[in-house]
């Protein structure tokens, strides 16, 4: 599991069947964060599903981006692999637009999941705050 800023995550079961992706695997693991603000990140899902989804990443190693807009959209992309056990991995643009899409129709204030047997954890954060150390996106 990803952790952002010391967040708490509720896990969340999710029971029937959630909109995803025709193209998108089924989803695995569902956390909402159960603190923090409540903004709406959708907008901003499939730019940073296209543009990150092009980015090699090793076992163990995020790629972020930070949208600004009213408020700030942190999206994370997590490889959950052991690092250094293989070549760098792009992660599937159909997954991470699904699993973001579930997470903010669900989550309000954000969260965390991945897809049945996914290698990356695909992680929206509204919030205020300042980007951090991530790509900064103006929109």
């Amino acid at each position: 599991m990803v952790a952002i800023s010391k967040r708490v995550y509720l896990n969340v079961v999710v029971l029937g069947s959630l909109a995803l992706s025709s193209s998108a695997q089924s989803l695995a693991d569902l956390n909402c964060l159960t603190e923090g603000r409540v903004f709406n990140c959708t907008n901003f899902i499939n730019s940073f599903c296209t543009q990150s989804g092009q980015v090699p990443v090793l076992g163990q190693n995020t790629v972020s981006q930070c949208f600004v807009s009213e408020f700030n959209c942190n999206f994370y992309a997590w490889r959950g692999e052991v690092a250094n056990t293989g070549a760098a991995g792009e992660f599937d643009q159909a997954n991470c637009e699904s699993v973001l899409q579930t997470i903010t129709n669900v989550c309000p204030r954000g969260g965390s999941g991945r897809v049945v047997d996914g290698s990356f954890w695909f992680t929206v954060n509204p919030n205020d705050a300042s980007c951090g150390n991530v790509t900064v996106v103006s929109s």
